[in-house]
C-alpha cells in the first residue's frame, strides 16, 4: 500500500471535517480538530488513533454526531429533515419563509448574512445588491413588452413561487456517467439496433436510475439495465440493448459502472415542467468579494494540508453582477449556497441542459433566477450549464463531467488556456507590464519622462510620454477615459467607490488593457476558428473517401453501429466572427468582474491598514481616500542612498 493510499484511507472523516471548519480558523487550530477526530475514532474502535500500525484505517467512521461533540464545531440545526422524507406530502416543506434543512443544507427563502463577518459587511453586501433608481434591464423591459406583467417574468414586483422540494422535485443523491461509458456503452449495443434507438436506450438507463434513486434504490447501471429488461412498455430494442448492458456490466463491473455526482433535483410533479417556468432564486450566504475569496483561499490551504488539494472543487457558489449601464455603476458579489441556499442550489451541471440562469431585478435588488428552457418530463433531472472556465488544463482533465448526455464535453469546466488567450498576455501582461501600471498610477505620470516603447503608439494617442504629447494636456488629465468606454464609474458608485486616485487610476489602466486584448481575440479568434474549420472538412472529405473506397474496413474500424460519414457544411464568415466577437465580449467581461474582485480586496486591505484598523474590524464605512499609493518616485539622490543601503545588506563576495 502506497502512502498516499494510506492517507486516503486513514482521513475518510478529513474531507468530512472541511465543512465544519469555522471560515477564520488557522491552520493550526484545523489540523488540532483532524487529531480530535482520529482519537475520537480510537476510542470508538478500541483501538489506538483509529489506525493499524501502517495507517490503514479500522472502518469505525464517526456519525455526524460524534464528529461535532469530537471537535466543538458548530453544530447544524437540530431539526432535520432527509432527503427521503421530501417525497412524502407534508406540509412543513411548502410553507413559504420558514426555514428546511434537507440533508447537509439548511433550505433559506432568500439571501442570509454570513455568521463569520461583521454585521457591518455583511449589511453593506446587501445594500450592493440594490440596482439604481429607476433603473431596468434590458431583457426585463423586453419581458414588459413582449408579454405584459407575465406571472413568469414580470417587468416588476415578484413572480409566481418557485419549485417546491417533495412537491415538484425530489432531493435526492444521485450517479451518473461519463462520456467515455456513454461511448462504451455504445460500442456494444446489438448491430440490429439503430443508433438513434440506442441514443434513446441511453437516455431511458439515466432516467431509469433517477427514479430508482427517488424511490431509494441504487442508482445503478446494472439496475436500470435490468429494469427496463423486464419491462412491458419497454420497446423491443430497449429490451435487447438493456440485456446487452446487464452482461457488460457482469462482465466489467470497472468499466460499467456508475458514480456519485452529488444531490440533484428530479422532477416528480405530474406532468413535468413547462418550458419558460421559473423555477425559482439562486439563494445563500451573500459574501463580498474579499471575503468570498478570503474564503476560498482558506479551503483551498486546508485540502492542501490534508493531502486533498488535488480535488477538483463542488460548485454551490454564483456570482451576481450589478449591470454596466446601472447608475450605481458595476459591481460584483458571491452567493455561497453550500450550506445555507435555495433548492435551487442543488441543480446540477449538464452539457444538455434544460434550464438556464438569468438575473433581474426584484422589488429594487438583482437577483439571480433559473428558468426552464424546454419542457423537463417527470423523472428528468433540472440541469444547467455551469459555464465555468479555468486556465488549467490538469484541473480541466480532473474535472469529468456525468452528465451522460450525447453531447456531453467531458470536463464540465471550458478550458482558456490556449494560444490565442495566452498570447497577448505574454505580450502585455507580464509582472514588469504591471508594475509599469502601478508605477504610473502612483506617481505624476508626466514626471516619469518615458519615451514612446518602439512600435508600440504615437505621442498624442495614450501613451505616456513627454510633456505635450496629448496635445497639451497632462497625461493623468486621460486616465478616466478607459473607466468610461467600459462601463465604470470613476467615481464614488460601483466598484471604484471610495478607492483612492491612484486605485482608480490603476483601474482604468486595467480596464483599457482589457478592451485591447477583446480587440486582439476578435481577430485571433476568428482566424483559428477558420482554420479549425478548413482542417475538419479536410479531414471529413478524407474520411467520406476512404469509406467509398473500402466500406467495411471502414466499418470494422469505425464499429457497425457507426453512421457512415460525411462532409460537414463549411460555417459562414459572418457566424464565424460573431462568434468570435461572443467568446471575445465574454473573456473581457470575466476580466472586469477580476478587477473588480481585486478592486474589493484592495479596499479590504487599505481599510485593515488605516490608523485605527484591524482585520477584525468591519471594512465597511471604513474612509480609504487617502491611504497612500504603494509606490512613489524617487530623485537622484533618494535613489543613490537606497541602492547603497541595499548593498550593504548583500554578503560580501566571496574570493577563489
Amino acid at each position: 500500500m502506497t502512502g498516499r493510499d494510506r492517507r486516503r484511507n486513514a482521513q475518510p472523516n478529513a474531507a468530512m471535517y472541511v465543512g465544519y471548519a469555522d471560515d477564520d480558523e488557522d491552520v493550526e487550530s484545523i489540523m488540532a480538530k483532524f487529531k480530535a477526530i482520529e482519537d475520537a475514532k480510537g476510542a470508538k474502535g478500541g483501538g489506538d488513533g483509529g489506525s493499524g500500525g501502517d495507517g490503514v484505517s479500522d472502518g469505525k467512521e464517526l456519525t455526524e454526531e460524534e464528529l461535532i461533540r469530537a471537535t466543538g464545531a458548530r453544530a447544524p440545526p437540530k431539526e432535520r429533515v432527509d432527503y427521503s422524507a421530501q417525497l412524502g406530502h407534508g406540509n412543513r416543506a411548502n410553507r413559504k419563509g420558514e426555514v428546511v434543512v434537507a440533508g447537509t443544507v439548511e433550505l433559506v427563502p432568500g439571501h442570509v448574512p454570513p455568521e463569520e463577518i461583521d454585521p457591518a459587511d455583511a449589511k453593506d453586501a446587501a445594500d450592493r445588491l440594490r440596482a439604481g433608481e429607476g433603473f431596468a434591464l434590458e431583457e426585463q423591459e423586453k419581458c414588459d413588452v413582449g408579454s405584459g406583467n407575465d406571472a413568469r417574468d414580470p417587468a416588476s414586483g415578484l413572480p409566481s413561487s418557485g419549485i417546491v422540494p417533495g412537491v415538484d422535485v425530489a432531493m435526492v443523491n444521485l450517479k451518473g456517467f461519463d462520456a467515455h461509458t456513454r461511448e462504451k456503452i455504445a460500442e456494444n449495443m446489438p448491430h440490429a439496433v439503430a443508433e438513434h434507438d440506442v441514443d434513446e436506450f441511453i437516455d431511458l438507463v439515466s432516467q431509469t436510475m433517477r427514479l430508482d434513486a427517488v424511490a431509494g434504490a441504487d442508482p445503478s447501471l446494472e439496475s436500470a439495465a435490468k429494469t427496463i429488461a423486464e419491462s412491458k412498455t419497454a420497446t423491443p430494442a430497449h429490451r435487447a440493448c438493456a440485456k446487452a448492458l446487464v452482461k457488460l456490466c457482469a462482465k466489467d463491473p470497472k468499466e460499467f459502472k456508475a458514480k456519485s455526482k452529488g444531490v440533484g433535483l428530479v422532477v416528480i410533479r405530474d406532468g413535468g415542467i413547462p418550458r419558460g417556468e421559473y423555477l425559482g432564486a439562486y439563494c445563500g450566504e451573500l459574501y463580498p468579494a474579499w471575503r468570498w475569496f478570503e474564503k476560498e483561499a482558506a479551503a483551498q490551504a486546508v485540502r492542501r494540508d490534508v493531502k486533498r488539494d488535488d480535488e477538483v472543487p463542488t460548485f454551490y457558489n454564483a456570482a451576481v453582477e450589478r449591470d454596466l449601464h446601472d447608475p450605481r455603476g458595476y459591481d460584483v458579489l458571491f452567493i455561497d449556497g453550500a450550506v445555507k441556499g435555495s433548492v435551487l442550489t442543488r441543480a446540477s451541471h449538464s452539457c444538455q441542459p434544460n434550464a438556464e440562469m438569468r438575473v433581474r431585478i426584484r422589488e429594487g435588488k438583482y437577483s439571480v433566477e433559473m428558468v426552464t428552457t424546454r419542457e423537463v418530463r417527470t423523472g428528468e433531472e433540472i440541469c444547467w450549464d455551469y459555464r465555468c472556465q479555468t486556465d488549467s488544463e490538469k484541473e480541466m482533465r480532473r474535472a469529468i463531467c456525468l452528465c451522460g448526455s450525447k453531447n456531453c464535453r467531458v470536463s464540465y469546466l471550458h478550458y482558456n488556456g490556449e494560444s490565442e488567450l495566452a498570447a497577448f498576455a505574454d505580450e502585455n501582461c507580464a509582472v514588469l507590464h504591471d508594475a509599469a501600471r502601478l508605477l504610473t498610477s502612483c506617481v505624476d505620470a508626466d514626471a516619469l519622462r518615458l519615451p514612446d516603447p518602439p512600435g508600440k503608439g504615437t505621442p498624442g494617442k495614450g501613451t505616456p510620454g513627454k510633456r505635450g504629447g496629448h496635445g497639451g494636456k497632462r497625461a493623468d488629465d486621460h486616465w478616466k477615459s478607459a473607466l468610461i468606454a467600459a462601463g465604470v464609474r470613476a467615481d464614488d458608485e460601483g466598484m471604484l467607490a471610495g478607492l483612492p486616485q491612484w486605485a482608480r487610476k490603476f483601474a482604468s489602466k486595467c480596464v483599457a488593457t482589457a478592451h485591447e486584448e477583446k480587440k486582439f481575440l476578435t481577430h485571433s479568434l476568428y482566424e483559428s476558428a477558420k482554420r479549425r474549420a478548413r482542417e475538419a472538412i479536410e479531414a471529413a472529405r478524407a474520411e467520406v473517401a476512404e469509406y467509398e473506397t473500402d466500406p467495411e474496413s471502414w466499418l470494422k474500424r469505425a464499429g457497425r453501429n457507426a453512421t457512415p460519414p460525411t462532409v460537414p457544411r463549411e460555417p459562414s464568415d459572418a457566424d464565424l466572427r460573431a462568434d468570435a466577437r461572443a467568446e471575445a465580449s465574454g473573456i473581457h467581461a470575466a476580466r472586469v468582474q477580476s478587477l473588480a474582485v481585486t478592486i474589493d480586496k484592495v479596499r479590504r486591505v487599505l481599510a485593515v491598514q488605516t490608523p485605527g484598523g484591524d482585520a477584525e474590524k468591519p471594512a465597511a464605512g471604513v474612509d480609504v481616500s487617502a491611504a497612500p499609493p504603494p509606490l512613489r518616485l524617487l530623485n537622484d539622490e533618494a535613489s543613490a542612498a537606497h541602492l547603497a543601503a541595499y548593498g550593504a545588506r548583500l554578503p560580501p563576495p566571496r574570493h577563489s
